[in-house]
């Protein structure tokens, strides 16, 4: 388990889990392939869940120097 300053992270090989204090709301991660992670958001006191859809994508240069890609 990784903590930070606002919450604490559980990865497992497959799945994941965040926990934010403040607002109080945990998010669940699941591996579905290489590239795409399946999500459901929970905040306390709402009994609706957020679904969502994480898709990798190609990594580029931000910093502006067009010699890196």
């Amino acid at each position: 388990m990784k903590h930070f300053r606002s919450g604490q992270v559980t990865v497992a090989s497959t799945a994941a889990r965040c926990l934010v204090r403040h607002p109080p709301i945990t998010d669940h991660f699941r591996k579905i392939d290489r590239d795409r992670l399946l999500g459901v958001m929970q905040v306390q006191g709402d009994d609706r869940h957020y679904f969502l859809a994480l898709e990798r994508v190609a990594e580029r240069n931000c910093g502006g120097d067009p010699s890196h890609g």
